[in-house]
């Protein structure tokens, strides 16, 4: 027999012994209480459609701006304040969650998401259902990890209007039978506030015809204006040759403040660019709290509000003009 015959026998024992055998370690909930498939002598296929539908195991905000945590994952964030239009993130762990072909290689989950945000009296002031599928093949261990029937889910919102509130993320197993397919919801409380410290959202056209405005907000500002459509719309919403041009301006706006503040501070470009970049993305959040307030009046987020329109063809002028100028 030849060594590539021999070792393909080899790796078919292997993928056999892993995937086609009853592997007895995972955790799995039947009637609320935690057992394993030795206890109750179930198949990996069968244990899934014995377990229970969803629970919630952890619901914590996440610093995507914080170093990541000793397992790769995103640390906790000390604060769940934010402000208007500011994204919240969130790590949901959930356990019952299924898959197709449970314990096979090709075993991807589908679980949708809804998002309900409430205030302290239970009114719901902003729901967008089905807002996203999770997709997937968890990758397999040997032996199958013991926590395959869990999971973490990074989620995403954010609040149009200051108060306290509970932002519900909903989760729906279609992986599972029609009887365990039960909405669970995880809700996180949060208070929003309003922007502070910045100046208000006056029209940028009229700002720029008066005499002596500030040329480095006027950057930041037009490079927040792009950010926020991106922000609030999302990367997918746009096609690749509209991300590339959105990326563009923003790139241009936040290195020419760079490159002046440099200048005239006398300071190292790349501390330049970090307060350039801090000081657009601080402007973003109140366009996008604006944004997010022309959504829940029924409005389209900017192309019905005649500043943000406004503001948008000024950027682009200015924009375009230094494309002329090079």
């Amino acid at each position: 027999m030849s060594r590539f015959s021999t070792t393909s026998l080899c790796a078919a024992a292997a993928l056999a012994s892993i995937f086609a055998s009853p592997i007895a370690a995972q955790i799995i909930e039947i009637e609320g209480s935690e057992t394993t498939m030795t206890e109750r002598n179930l198949s990996i296929e069968a244990a899934q459609d014995a377990m229970d539908p969803l629970r919630l195991i952890e619901a914590y905000v996440i610093d995507k701006q914080a170093p990541r945590n000793e397992r790769g994952g995103w640390g906790k964030r000390d604060s769940s304040t934010y402000v208007i239009g500011e994204q919240i993130d969130a790590v949901i762990y959930l356990a019952n969650v299924g898959k197709h072909n449970p314990g096979q290689p090709d075993n991807p989950q589908e679980m949708e998401l809804a998002i309900i945000i409430r205030d302290l009296d239970g009114n719901v002031i902003y729901q967008v259902d089905n807002v996203h599928t999770f997709k997937g093949v968890r990758r397999l261990q040997d032996p199958l990890q013991a926590d395959y029937f869990r999971d973490r889910f990074t989620v995403s919102a954010r609040v149009p209007l200051a108060g306290e509130y509970d932002v519900g993320f909903v989760f729906l197993d279609r992986t599972r039978a029609q009887d365990k397919q039960t909405p669970l919801e995880a809700a996180i409380r949060v208070v929003v506030e309003e922007p502070q410290g910045l100046p208000a959202l006056t029209d940028l056209t009229e700002m720029m015809m008066e005499q002596g405005f500030d040329q480095s907000y006027l950057l930041r500002r037009c490079g927040a204006y792009f950010l926020s459509e991106v922000k609030i719309a999302g990367r997918d919403a746009f096609t690749q040759t509209q991300f590339a041009a959105q990326d563009a301006m923003i790139r241009y706006f936040v290195n020419a403040d760079a490159v002046i503040a440099a200048g005239s501070q006398d300071m190292p470009y790349d501390q330049a660019l970090d307060e350039a970049f801090d000081g657009m993305d601080a402007i973003a959040q109140q366009y996008t709290a604006r944004m997010l307030q022309n959504h829940q009046a029924g409005a389209h987020p900017w192309a019905e509000d005649v500043m943000l329109q406004r503001d948008a063809a000024s950027c682009r002028v200015i924009y375009d003009q230094r494309e002329r100028s090079e």
